[in-house]
């Protein structure tokens, strides 16, 4: 374009003023506004041509600009005073940014004393490209390729990278609120590419190397983010890490958020010592996860964290004494903030362990300020768990979390597996300080099976049982659906465990059991119980089953005594036996119900006891309060076969059923105090040797005490009480059960009422003493009396003192005394004085040899001991005397000598005097009486019958003789003799010599004499006298019997009779 030839010249300027000023200011911009458009063309156009030349050389590779070096290097020394050496400076195509970027070769920055601060081999700065058309030099971005770059954690904490002291830290970077201004640059992005990073810490001085780091600075006009990307060299292999980090607005601090995969943290924190890391040193296991968090001033604000991990180990040495082994790790939890108070949520964390325990929980955590104090820390989580395995308490339960329930656990749980669970965890600020927790801090409750476990170290451990558990931070409840104790079966168990934070813990165990009666006891009798010795069973000989219902609530230490124990239980035995309850006595078929308490115990029920069907009541004091131990009470109804199997009292003399009850007292060392008593009234009662039977219905009751003490001996009273016998008194037993003394203080049956003491001698045999008011031997003394004696029994000396003694119906003794002696089963040695019918004095006494007995009596009165004995009314005054022979066998016989007596109004006697026409003598009788010297008779005694051979008496008046029988059982009388009036003068001739037989005839007869007979009943016999023997001389008298004896002639009608006869 020309320019214009010649133009007119201009006018004359027009007046100065403020609108021409204007005019002129706006001609001058536009001239000058055309002249950079025309400057502007002319270099686009040879930029546009510089440029594709540049693209052109660029595409062939790098292209050197090694003349911009000093011009580089004095603008950085003049704006920042560092100083930069590079080795060259090369312009190349940025494949990344798609733009053209100029390189720095061999870039150093040190300090002006030449101290190096950071080593660049390549330097990419990114230039503005609408400043190079401006003709600026703009940097807008630099990237440092494979750089090593310094990053100090200084001691406050933050992290500053070596690039000059007027560099600022990263963290004062990330939290300034406008972009850091940098001389001469305006650069958006700094990006390290490669790097070698060295991290040195100030605190520790460790240094810690991470190559191929990629860090990323974006300096937006608003705020600067920061991302990185790295390899962590763990020695557990390379983590991936990814952060990106910004600052909060209004400078409150950063906002960072990063990604990370196989991250061990345990691996992190031996790299990377510092004290914020430690508590990561047990998490050995690699980590893949997310993570967001603003870090504030104040402390972490908000807060997202996902985790998971697969295989590693745990080891926390604050929680879990050993390490956990970890099959699989997810962890999901967030916060909207907790340095301003608000709680961490943790939306979900599971662990699963290596043996196939599963944990889940969930939850609020409110960590308190300071944050994370204990003192102030608060908690609300819940969770679940499973598969856990009971005998790992101790490597589970966390250390401090019910610190003495997790005690108790692991001491007492042995093995099992816990099927599922659930618990929770609410802390209020100061719960976890270190004090004794609140009950409800800690809850969970899980089910169980296989489990084994021991409650008291005394008994033997629960196992294979399966239930439930329910555990807070005070107390532990154990429910045992079904399991065992050795052989007992336990169901329906409940193990309450109290006082977790007291100085002593508690139990209170119930639980319901079943087992066979031998491990029942077995289970008692361990110490320090000892029921079973108490109760003097041997746990080995009992059989039977038990069903046992028990609560228990003891102290749970190791030193336990059964006085420290309050426990009670019922016990259902069946089909219990037992080889001995007393002496000789088992039981068996027992069905019992049984209650223990810790004072004592009690029983109740049925059992057989020595084959007998018996209903059973005991009870036992273990605390020995008083002198009872325990008590008892038995009754049964005993038939004869059960009492001999007893050794108690059957046939001859018992018959039938026998109904008992008896009550017992043990007392210290064995003492048994025992009270019962017999209901007889089905039995027959029968004591042949009194004539003695109680038949079957009449009431009868026996009622006794006793007292047995141990190697010494017993003690033992009676009553008893019927309609025929009446008895009262004791026994004395010696150690072995042998009778050593009865004491009969009452014995009335029949007519007697007497009182009997034996005492047993040594070394052998009784002595008795007998006494009474009344004793009867009137059906006794009408046996046979034929001398026989009983069988052998032991040797007895006797005492007796007696009221009166009934010998018959009208003869009893009074005042009787004596004494006698029985050896070899027979009495030998017997003596008595005694009053006869109260006024006749009579001696008695008895002694027997190899021959046989001897009986003498005598009486100073004979004719009260004849009436005494209703031998006759008749016989007045006399003496007696009464010799009897007892053989072994054969009839008893006897001598009765009788002198200086009379008979007086003797009617039999009188008839015969007057059939005998003796008319005086009768008379005589019938006044004073006819004396006799003497009557000698001498008799033979069998089956109640008497038989004279030879009787004789004689007086001044009459002589008499007499042969024949008298028979007491039914009463009758066979008798003959002779009377012999004027005895005297009769019987003289007698004396002579040769012809004394000739006229007397037999000895007691005299020259006159007249036979008699008389035959019949006792109280009218028959009387007869022959009167022709009164005519006849001795041997004409004999012959004249002897006629008679042959019995009467035919009466001859005309003679006249001349026997004379007397009827009744």
């Amino acid at each position: 374009m020309s320019e214009p030839a010649a133009e007119a010249a201009p006018a004359a300027p027009p007046p100065a003023g403020p609108r021409s000023w204007r005019r002129r200011r706006l001609r001058v911009f536009a001239d000058t506004l055309r002249l950079l458009v025309r400057m502007g063309g002319a270099v686009l156009g040879v930029a546009v041509i510089a440029l594709l030349v540049g693209l052109f050389l660029l595409a062939q590779g790098p292209l050197s600009l090694g003349f911009l070096s000093p011009w580089l290097n004095g603008a950085v020394e003049r704006a920042t005073g560092l100083r930069l050496e590079v080795a060259d400076t090369v312009v190349a195509w940025s494949e990344q940014d798609r733009r053209i970027a100029l390189r720095l070769i061999g870039a150093k920055v040190a300090t002006p004393a030449g101290d190096l601060l950071a080593s660049v081999p390549q330097m990419a700065l990114r230039l503005a490209a609408g400043q190079l058309l401006r003709g600026r030099l703009e940097i807008e971005a630099i990237d440092l390729l494979a750089p090593t770059l310094h990053l100090r954690r200084q001691s406050d904490g933050k992290l500053a990278l070596d690039l000059g002291g007027g560099m600022p830290a990263i963290g004062d970077l990330l939290g300034a609120t406008e972009p850091a201004p940098v001389p001469l640059m305006q650069v958006r992005r700094v990006r390290a590419i490669g790097a070698d990073l060295l991290l040195r810490d100030e605190a520790s001085g460790r240094q810690l190397r991470l190559p191929q780091v990629n860090l990323t600075l974006l300096l937006h006009e608003a705020m600067p983010e920061l991302l990185l990307d790295a390899a962590l060299p763990l020695p557990t292999g390379p983590a991936g890490l990814e952060l990106h980090a910004r600052p909060l607005p209004g400078g409150q601090g950063a906002a960072v958020r990063g990604r990370f995969h196989d991250l061990n943290p345990a691996a992190l924190a031996r790299l990377l010592p510092f004290p914020e890391l430690a508590p990561l040193a047990g998490a050995d296991l690699p980590l893949t996860g997310a993570l967001t968090l603003e870090a504030t001033r104040e402390g972490i604000g908000g807060l997202s964290l996902t985790l998971n991990g697969d295989g590693g180990r745990l080891a926390l040495p604050s929680l879990w004494p050993e390490a956990l082994l970890l099959d699989r790790l997810a962890l999901r939890l967030e916060s909207q903030g907790l340095a301003g108070g608000q709680p961490l949520r943790l939306e979900q964390a599971t662990l699963r362990f290596a043996n196939g325990f599963e944990v889940g929980l969930q939850g609020e955590v409110l960590p308190g300020a300071p944050i994370w104090d204990p003192a102030q820390l608060a908690a609300s989580l819940q969770g679940r768990f499973s598969n856990f395995p009971a005998a790992e308490f101790h490597r589970y339960w966390p250390l401090g979390v019910g610190s003495n329930a997790r005690a108790w656990f692991v001491e007492n749980i042995q093995r099992g597996t816990v099927t599922a669970g659930e618990f929770s965890l609410k802390a209020k600020p100061g719960d976890l300080a270190g004090g004794p927790p609140p009950a409800d801090l800690l809850q969970m409750r899980f089910a169980y099976q296989g489990l084994a476990g021991r409650f008291w170290k005394a008994l033997p451990s629960l196992q294979d049982a399966s239930g439930e558990v329910r555990v807070s931070a005070d107390d532990a409840t154990l429910l045992v659906a079904q399991g065992r104790i050795g052989e007992v079966r336990v169901s329906e168990g409940r193990v309450h465990v109290t006082g977790f934070n007291a100085g002593e813990q508690w139990a209170d165990v119930d639980y319901k059991a079943e087992a066979s009666a031998r491990a029942a006891f077995e289970l008692m009798d361990r110490e320090p119980l000892g029921f079973a010795r108490d109760l003097g069973i041997k746990p080995a000989e009992v059989a039977g089953r038990v069903a046992v219902a028990a609560r228990f609530r003891l102290p749970l230490r190791n030193d336990i005594a059964v006085k420290d124990l309050d426990f009670a239980a019922a016990a259902r035995l069946s089909g219990l036996a037992l080889p001995a309850v007393a002496e000789g006595v088992p039981l068996q078929e027992g069905e019992l119900l049984v209650h223990v308490r810790r004072d004592g115990a009690e029983a109740a029920g049925e059992a057989r006891l020595a084959g007998v069907r018996s209903n059973l009541r005991w009870r036992r004091d273990f605390q020995g309060r008083g002198q009872d131990l325990s008590r008892f009470s038995l009754a049964a109804s005993l038939e004869e076969a059960d009492r001999l199997r007893l050794g108690l009292p059957g046939p001859p003399h018992l018959f039938g059923a026998v109904t008992l009850a008896v009550q017992g007292v043990e007392r210290p060392g064995g003492q048994l105090v025992l009270n019962g008593s017999a209901d007889l009234a089905a039995a027959r009662l029968l004591v042949a040797e009194l004539e003695l039977e109680k038949p079957m219905g009449r009431p009868a009751r026996l009622d006794f005490e006793a007292e047995i003490v141990p190697k010494t001996g017993s003690q033992l009273s009676f009553r008893l009480a019927s309609d025929m016998l009446a008895a009262n008194g004791s026994l004395r037993l010696a150690a072995d059960a042998a009778v050593q003394a009865v004491n009969l203080a009452e014995l009335r049956f029949a007519e007697n009422a007497l009182v009997l003491q034996a005492t047993r001698q040594e070394p052998a045999g009784w002595q008795l003493r007998l006494g009474g008011s009344q004793l009867d031997l009137r059906r006794y003394l009408s046996g046979t009396g034929d001398g026989s004696g009983g069988d052998d029994g032991p040797p007895v000396q006797l005492e007796f003192a007696l009221a009166r003694v009934l010998l018959d119906d009208a003869v009893e003794l009074q005042a009787v005394s004596g004494r006698g002696a029985r050896r070899t089963g027979k009495w030998q040695e017997l003596s008595a004085t005694g009053l006869l019918n109260a006024d006749a004095p009579v001696r008695l006494s008895y002694r027997e040899d190899a021959q046989g007995g001897r009986l003498d009596a005598q009486a100073d009165d004979a004719g009260r001991v004849a009436r005494a004995l209703d031998l006759t009314r008749s016989m007045v005054g006399g003496r007696l005397e009464l010799t009897l022979a007892v053989p072994p066998a054969g009839p008893m016989a006897g001598r009765l000598r009788a002198e200086n007596f009379r008979i007086a109004r003797a009617p039999v006697l009188a008839r015969i005097l007057a059939l005998g026409s003796f008319t005086g003598l009768r008379d005589v009788m019938a006044g004073d009486g006819i004396g006799f010297l003497f009557f000698d008779a001498s008799f033979q005694l069998a089956a109640g019958k008497i038989t004279l051979a030879e009787a004789r008496g004689a007086g001044s008046a009459l002589g008499l003789t007499l042969a024949g029988t008298v028979d007491r059982n039914r009463d009758l009388l066979d008798l003959t003799g002779t009377v012999v009036p004027a005895y005297t003068i009769n019987s003289v001739l007698g004396n002579l010599p040769l012809v004394g037989e000739i006229f007397v005839g037999r000895k007691g007869e005299g020259v006159f004499a007249v036979s008699f007979a008389v035959n019949g009943p006792s109280e009218r016999p028959e009387v007869s006298v022959n009167p022709l023997s009164a005519l006849a001389p001795g041997f004409l008298r004999r012959i004249v019997e002897g006629l008679e004896r042959l019995g009467p002639a035919a009466p001859d009608p005309g003679r006249p009779n001349l026997e004379q006869s007397g009827g009744r």
